[in-house]
């Protein structure tokens, strides 16, 4: 294995943000607490997810509960029975509040309160995600809103296409399916249904709290947080989809008619399974190197080559509970789909140690830069969530750090970064072509 090092392997960020280490409460409720050396703000932050909660649990009739139910929750609980009686705890003390749903997971935030309101922060939140009211007025009362919601979706051409290719790929596993549900899933949906909902997922056994900013360096935080969510009910662990259902090494094409994307484009699509945080940063490194910046390879080729493509990072991977999907996405017209495939197949052929060494190197050199900005001690938040730590919890457990990520980044061999090269020339891709 070739693991080629420079003196600037060795140099990290300035402050390390996004360190985190966990407690238990007392039912078994996993609260990741933020430990930078550094505090630059008295704000806190407090936050929960539901890692298997989301639109991947919607029952097949009822596609878009989990969604709808993230609209009902801001609506009342049993101690604060309106928006506003909810919400004002937090508003009046300077906080904010949000609610936030994804394919995969929920995260609820109640954010930016100063220090000493961290009880305040784990009321609202525990009201939010434990005892919300769901009263038929207020579930009639959201599907208008959420009709709005997805008309809007449809009115954008992109979108549209994403719902299409998605449902192309995924066949019969739920992750096909749009999060906000269809017109006639919306209109079905009642307040029992997202009470069975709330009951059978939202508990203990599927929740973790967040903790960082000013509140974790409260000496009691670990009190303050079992007091309000310690004694809730545990149920099992929700289960993810069979993953048998995921069509992993998905072969062949589709032809997408969608008309309003006002350009035609092509993608490439490679379902992978589920992937190591090692090979993770071996996949990064490749999808940077071919498409971070005009200068990098794959754009190179297209651009200089033969003035094709515009935007960059057209080589992307998302980290999904039992798998990875690895994506060539170019914007072209359709006459270039070819030449474009050929181009993309001959630059990974073309791929060796030197340029993924050459890349590895300038990542570093662009790590320093930013280290000696007079900002740099500052620009970091103490309460930053930049390195996605939801979907990181999704997909590998833990939050990772910016130092373990730069430390496993630089340790990448770039043999490792070629092996990845050599799957997507050995595996034939999904490809989806979608015209305008």
């Amino acid at each position: 294995m070739t693991v080629r090092k420079s003196v600037l392997s060795s140099t990290h960020r300035l402050f390390d943000t996004a360190h985190f280490t966990f407690v238990t409460l007392s039912n078994g409720i996993r609260v990741w607490i933020q430990t930078p050396k550094i505090r630059i703000s008295d704000e806190g932050i407090l936050a929960a997810i539901l890692p298997r909660v989301g639109g991947i649990q919607d029952p097949p009739d009822k596609s878009g509960v989990s969604h709808y139910f993230e609209h009902v929750l801001s609506r009342g609980t049993e101690r604060f029975p309106s928006r506003e009686a909810l919400f004002r705890p937090v508003k009046v003390r300077g906080g904010t509040a949000d609610i936030a749903s994804a394919r995969s997971m929920y995260t609820y935030c109640a954010t930016l309160l100063p220090i000493e309101h961290l009880a305040t922060a784990a009321e609202a939140l525990y009201q939010i995600v434990a005892e919300p009211l769901i009263r038929s007025e207020d579930v009639a009362m959201e599907q208008g809103v959420i009709l709005e919601e997805l008309a809007l979706q449809k009115s954008t051409g992109h979108t549209v296409a994403t719902w299409q290719y998605l449902e192309a790929l995924f066949g019969a596993h739920p992750l096909r399916t749009n999060v906000l549900g269809t017109e006639d899933s919306i209109r079905s949906i009642t307040a029992e249904d997202l009470r069975a909902f709330h009951h059978r997922f939202y508990h203990a056994g599927n929740v973790e709290l967040i903790c960082g900013g000013a509140f974790a360096d409260r000496p009691d935080v670990y009190s303050v947080l079992d007091k309000h969510f310690g004694s809730w009910r545990v149920q099992e662990k929700a289960a993810l989809p069979d993953a048998s259902l995921l069509p992993i090494g998905k072969e062949g094409s589709q032809v997408i008619e969608c008309a309003g994307t006002h350009r035609d484009s092509i993608r490439f699509l490679w379902l992978v399974p589920k992937v190591s945080f090692e090979d993770a940063c071996a996949i990064e490194m490749l999808a940077a190197a071919l498409s971070s910046g005009t200068d990098s390879l794959l754009l190179r080729a297209l651009r200089e080559k033969h003035g094709l493509g515009y935007e960059d990072r057209l080589v992307q991977a998302w980290y999904l509970p039992d798998c990875c999907l690895i994506q060539f996405y170019c914007p072209t017209d359709r006459l270039h789909f070819e030449r474009v495939e050929s181009i993309f197949r001959a630059v990974l052929d073309e791929l060796d140690e030197a340029a993924v060494w050459s890349y590895q190197q300038q990542a570093q050199l662009a790590r320093r830069r930013a280290f000696v900005s007079p900002c740099a001690a500052c620009a970091p938040s103490r309460y930053t969530w930049d390195f996605d730590l939801p979907d990181q919890i999704v997909a590998y457990g833990w939050p990772i750090s910016h130092h373990e990520w730069e430390r496993k980044s630089d340790s990448v061999s770039t043999e490792h970064v070629l092996r990845w090269a050599r799957y997507l020339l050995d595996h034939k891709p999904f490809v989806v072509e979608l015209m305008d």
